[in-house]
């Protein structure tokens, strides 16, 4: 009788995947927006760090599933980092009727990092029940970066990104998935002949669809 209850569970639990027919597909095509955080920008132009804020993300991504729970794909991000760098200078020399005043005065300065990013990803997914699914990865990719507004040579600026991710799927129906993604931006090497650019971990969260 056990055995017999186990097997009707294990047959309306299949039936309910069936139903959905969602995790069952062979490749996921979706979309995402959401934001990043900022952070440190570390140069070696600079004597201090690139102060980069929060701003807009974009993501495309293709997942085709090899088996039903591991998934390999490709990706495609766009931000624009506002970014700012503060230093002390002298100001302008003051005679005081007796003597020279030599001011410091700090002088601030903003940017745009732009970045573009092409690569790939891993992703194991894991059921929770038959419309919840988690999706970790970890993603690797080619990134692309122009500085506006720069006083160095930014020309042809390229990088490695390495970003590690979770991915929480739901389903709507037969077709269609949305999900959240939180996750972080790495940039361990990356410039131009001219000049290196690094950064840490710039976290970002999203939200979009699959279908």
């Amino acid at each position: 009788m056990l055995v017999l209850a186990g097997m009707l569970s294990g047959a309306v639990r299949v039936y309910a995947f069936e139903a959905l027919n969602i995790y069952g597909r062979d490749y996921e095509i979706g979309f995402g927006l959401g934001m990043q955080t900022g952070g440190k920008i570390v140069t070696d132009v600079f004597d201090e760090n690139l102060n980069a804020s929060g701003s807009l993300l974009l993501k495309g991504f293709v997942d085709a599933y090899v088996v039903p729970k591991l998934a390999v794909g490709a990706y495609i991000n766009y931000t624009s980092l506002p970014s700012k760098h503060s230093y002390d200078t002298w100001g302008t020399p003051v005679w005081d009727g007796y003597t020279w005043d030599f001011p410091i005065v700090t002088v601030s300065e903003s940017y745009s990092i732009n970045i573009i990013e092409i690569g790939g990803s891993i992703k194991p997914r894991f059921f929770i029940n038959e419309r919840t699914a988690i999706k970790p990865g970890i993603s690797i990719g080619y990134r692309q970066l122009s500085i506006d507004g720069s006083g160095f040579d930014s020309d042809n600026l390229q990088a490695l990104g390495i970003n590690p991710s979770c991915e929480i799927q739901y389903a709507l129906n037969d077709r269609t998935v949305i999900f959240g993604e939180l996750g972080a931006f790495t940039q361990p090497a990356g410039g131009n002949k001219n000049i290196g650019i690094t950064f840490g971990p710039i976290l970002y969260i999203l939200a979009g669809i699959t279908f």
